[in-house]
């Protein structure tokens, strides 16, 4: 064990406190002692000088530890921590009868007449060890966690115990702990076998790295740690410290009490909600349903003709951190390499069972996401605001994301960057052109020109040249890959941790994710990953249309091409409010419909805009096949579900802003 020596922060009443009960032994007799009372400094206390805190920031971290002698012991360790000292310990005043019998003197401590000197407290007496650190989950605390601390308490005389982060247990656990950390923190403080707690995150899993921040003298453990412990010793050796194991409590384990009570079958919904705060709609929930169909039968094509898929970007975070989808995601992205993704394409068309559907740019003609391929299903509704009125497979979808070889040379990538958007932007202006002012990131006179430049090119040509783009340089030798799909900068990946596959679970099914996920992951959202984001952006990312049980066919025909149809047919408004009066200056004179319904009794007989309102029921006089009935009221939802009870089927939806109707669909959990 390598000596540190001890200095005290703090000259008050606890000062005198530990002078008189340890100041007469060499091993624990402070070197100095700081105050943040400038006052002080340079002076002399118990024959000990006074320093500023501010010298503790000279000598070397591993040389001493620091004990605070003061009642605002938080207040004290905030500051150490400021500065970067980590390694400190709170002293808690002891009985003056454990106290060696001395006299404080302007010389310093000296024993009193009968004393007998270098008497400790009892408490401390004969332990092989100073400071102890003992890390652990400590979730639903039981017998076997307070005998961990009695025997780590009886070899130190200083204990702290580290609580894993919640974060930290759900990566290495594969599940969140049932009490949060700081509960957990605050039972295990308040056990008098411990002295301090402290956090143990992603800074400080290691052994070495918490000594790092502690400067323990022993780190003890259960004797259920495993077998993986030799290079821990070895490292916590070769600085002074040790390892010790104690018998594991087998009568009783958090695991243990977990099954007895039926908490690993609780509900996941209920759990996931009581660690993220986020209550997942039951519509997202069956759209997983969908898309894990989807990936069941990616996976039974890949594994059919020995293909590589992994689940990355948010799906794989969920994985890691979730056991399946992050709460508040609303899709599942697959990556392949390259030469598999074109196979799997090749395939996917002949293989993939009805209602399912592959679809790559080059396939879509007015529709475009990306450079990379989606699965759709077509029994489904996924329509993002700007595919509306646009024509192509508007199902639920699953995205295919080939990923290649980088080139090392950055000019070269910078080059393909720049391919690649101009390619990507001239399919938007081609199949969106129509839509937008400006586009992309473009001015309205350049989306102008890309239009017209889009509209020479044509289709076929602009897919070519974007695929051409994605792989160029893909065959140059680099220990780098990267996915040249969308239309930023690209980030340089290990291809080292896209070499092989692990599995982990994912909504009750093993998935194969890259070897090294967690370089992937750190490289991607930073060394903070587990963390979860501010309540305010737990949020889908996809606006739009969301529907599992109806295809979107059926909602094309609801919103869009009011008029399609109306000729030689009794135009029906059903509502007379605010959007009846939009609709009337709109259309009222090209489209003026013969009456109006209305769920409000007291506008029944009346009229607006010359206009009669009628009860709802009367829509039924006309016969469906001469009519042409539209919803004119924010309330389009309710009303369809009337109009569905009384066997109305044939109508539309007015749609005054389209961002009203994505609100509504939003909100609807039908």
């Amino acid at each position: 064990m390598v000596k540190k020596e001890i200095v005290l922060f703090g000259t008050g009443k606890y000062f005198e406190n530990y002078m008189m009960c340890f100041g007469e032994d060499e091993k624990k007799r402070p070197v100095f002692a700081v105050d943040n009372d400038v006052t002080k400094a340079g002076s002399m206390k118990c024959g000990i000088p006074v320093r500023r805190p501010e010298a503790l920031l000279a000598g070397k971290r591993e040389d001493f530890y620091v004990i605070i002698c003061t009642a605002r012991h938080g207040e004290i360790g905030q500051q150490l921590e400021a500065m970067g000292i980590t390694d400190y310990q709170y002293y808690k005043p002891l009985p003056m009868e454990s106290a060696v019998p001395i006299e404080l003197t302007s010389d310093g401590l000296s024993p009193k007449p009968g004393g007998v000197a270098g008497l400790v407290s009892e408490s401390t007496a004969g332990k092989p060890y100073r400071i102890g650190y003992v890390p652990g989950v400590f979730d639903l605390f039981h017998i076997g966690h307070l005998n961990l601390l009695r025997n780590a308490k009886s070899r130190c005389e200083y204990l702290i115990a580290g609580v894993l982060t919640d974060e930290l247990v759900e990566h290495f656990k594969k599940r969140r702990p049932v009490i949060p950390y700081a509960q957990r923190a605050a039972i295990i403080g308040a056990i008098s076998y411990v002295d301090r707690v402290v956090p143990v995150d992603f800074s400080n899993t290691k052994k070495i790295d918490a000594w790092r921040k502690y400067h323990y003298d022993c780190h003890f453990s259960g004797n259920d740690h495993g077998t993986d412990w030799m290079k821990d010793l070895q490292q916590l050796r070769e600085v002074g410290s040790n390892m010790e194991f104690f018998e594991y409590t087998r009568a009783t384990s958090s695991t243990k009490i977990r099954k007895q009570q039926g908490l690993d079958r609780a509900d996941v919904d209920d759990i996931k909600f009581h660690n993220t705060g986020y209550r997942t709609p039951d519509r997202m929930k069956r759209t997983w349903e969908i898309e894990l169909a989807m990936l069941d039968q990616v996976d039974l094509i890949c594994k059919k003709h020995d293909l590589q898929y992994f689940l990355v970007h948010g799906s794989l975070l969920g994985a890691v951190r979730h056991k399946g989808f992050i709460p508040w995601d609303d899709d599942l992205d697959i990556a392949m390499p390259r030469k598999d993704y074109d196979r799997f394409i090749e395939l996917a068309s002949a293989e993939l069972p009805a209602p399912l559907s592959i679809h790559t740019p080059s396939t879509e003609e007015d529709l475009f996401w990306g450079g990379y391929a989606r699965i759709r299903n077509s029994r489904t509704t996924a329509i993002e605001p700007r595919e509306m009125e646009h024509q192509g497979n508007l199902g639920i979808w699953v995205d295919i994301l080939p990923f290649d070889t980088c080139t090392p040379d950055d000019k070269k990538l910078a080059e393909k960057e720049e391919r690649i958007r101009y390619c990507q932007r001239l399919i938007y202006a081609e199949r969106y052109g129509r839509d937008f002012r400006a586009y992309a990131g473009l001015r309205p006179r350049r989306w102008k020109m890309y239009r017209l430049l889009a509209k020479a090119y044509g289709h076929d040509r602009l897919c070519r040249m974007l695929e051409e783009a994605q792989r160029l340089y893909t065959e140059e030798d680099s220990d780098q890959i990267a996915f040249f799909t969308g239309m930023g900068k690209y980030r340089r990946l290990s291809a080292a941790d896209f070499a092989q596959a692990v599995e982990l679970e994912f909504e009750g099914r093993m998935v194969p994710v890259p070897i090294g996920y967690e370089n992937y992951l750190f490289a991607l959202m930073g060394r903070d990953y587990m963390k979860y984001p501010p309540e305010e952006e737990r949020k889908p990312k996809h606006r739009g249309i969301y529907d599992p049980e109806r295809p979107y066919t059926e909602y094309i025909r609801l919103l869009c091409d009011t008029f399609a149809d109306v000729k030689g047919k009794k135009i029906i408004l059903f509502g007379a409010g605010l959007m009846f009066e939009d609709y009337m200056k709109k259309y009222g004179d090209k489209y003026r419909p013969a009456f109006l319904v209305d769920n409000d009794e007291s506008k029944w007989g009346r009229s607006r805009m010359g206009i009669p309102i009628r009860k709802p029921d009367e829509i039924l006089e006309v016969p469906a096949e001469q009519r042409n009935l539209i919803i004119c009221s924010y309330y389009y939802r309710e009303i369809s579900e009337q109009l569905d009870k009384m066997g109305i089927r044939d109508y539309k939806v007015y749609v005054q802003e389209m961002e009203w109707i994505l609100r509504t669909e939003e909100q609807y959990e039908g």
